[in-house]
């Protein structure tokens, strides 16, 4: 169990369940927004969300198994156990299971294009763990826009449904909208630096296995900068919006605080001139501003 876990990213897993949680208890429930999902079928949302990212991790270590014998060689005990044709076999069935759930739910709520998301999602984690992950920038995109569409695929789940067949839930309610497309804009965004530190980190496995990602492409430092001007500007972004709910009195101003200082704690472990960097590190204050940027949703939702 403990090295399933492992392979499936439990720890992964379990931020996306908050997250999704985070919106339906903390955004819906909490302003009184009429799902379009019942609780029960909003769990099955969960299931196949989490049960289609397994099926994805599950394949990009069968094709990462060159550079996760150099870079992570505990995932490699899982072959020690399976045969990659039993462990293909187990992500099939996953996703297969996922993009079932996904549209049995869209014809629930008699949305039969939304079968898309699941989908669209599990396409790419295929084109990722086969093709793009090796390439330069385009698997850090693709992985940062499928951190970005959880969110908007529960959007359109829970959510747009309601909105767009009573013009007065619209009215009443079309703000929320706008708090999904932000988190979304949030998880793509440092996704994408933590996706460009991950592949930094892994670089000598990566060029062991022949794979051209951008730190091999180009250098580690160039990447590194990369990634630290993309999350300077994040931090003065959100800088400045802390300062402006400083002088309107927003009693939201603390917590948005907490963000900046998360990202500058990053910022200097990145910093230039820095010979040792502890990229492991930066990944993690980066997941953890991730989990603290769920934290803040029901927390705004219970001020506002």
């Amino acid at each position: 169990m403990t090295l399933w876990l492992s392979v499936f990213r439990w720890k992964n897993l379990l931020i996306t369940v908050a997250l999704l949680f985070a919106f339906r208890l903390g955004v819906n429930e909490a302003f009184g927004f009429p799902s379009a999902l019942s609780f029960g079928m909003f769990l099955l949302a969960v299931l196949s969300t989490i049960t289609i990212m397994a099926a994805g991790y599950l394949m990009n270590d069968i094709y990462d198994r060159a550079t996760d014998a150099f870079n992570r060689p505990e995932r490699s005990k899982i072959f020690n156990r399976y045969t990659e044709e039993t462990l293909f076999n187990i992500a099939l069935y996953l996703s297969a299971f996922g993009i079932l759930v996904g549209g049995g739910l869209a014809w629930h709520i008699d949305k039969w294009l939304y079968t898309g998301f699941p989908v669209i999602t599990v396409l790419l984690l295929y084109q990722y763990a086969q093709r793009w992950k090796r390439q330069p920038l385009i698997g850090n995109a693709v992985i940062a826009f499928l951190a970005g569409l959880v969110v908007i695929t529960l959007l359109a789940y829970d959510v747009l449904p309601s909105l767009l067949e009573d013009p007065k839930t619209q009215e009443r309610y079309g703000g929320i909208v706008y708090i999904y497309l932000v988190f979304a804009g949030f998880a793509f965004y440092t996704t994408l630096i933590r996706e460009l530190i991950k592949d930094i980190e892994d670089i000598n496995g990566d060029r062991k296995a022949g794979y051209r990602t951008l730190p091999i492409v180009w250098n580690e430092r160039g990447v590194r900068f990369l990634a630290f001007i993309l999350l300077l500007v994040f931090a003065i972004f959100f800088g400045r919006f802390t300062q402006m709910m400083v002088g309107e009195q927003n009693p939201t101003w603390p917590f948005m605080l907490g963000v900046f200082v998360l990202s500058v704690v990053v910022l200097w472990i990145l910093r230039p001139g820095e010979r040792k960097v502890n990229y492991r590190l930066a990944q993690n204050v980066l997941k953890g501003l991730m989990a603290y940027g769920i934290l803040l949703i029901p927390i705004f939702s219970l001020i506002a």
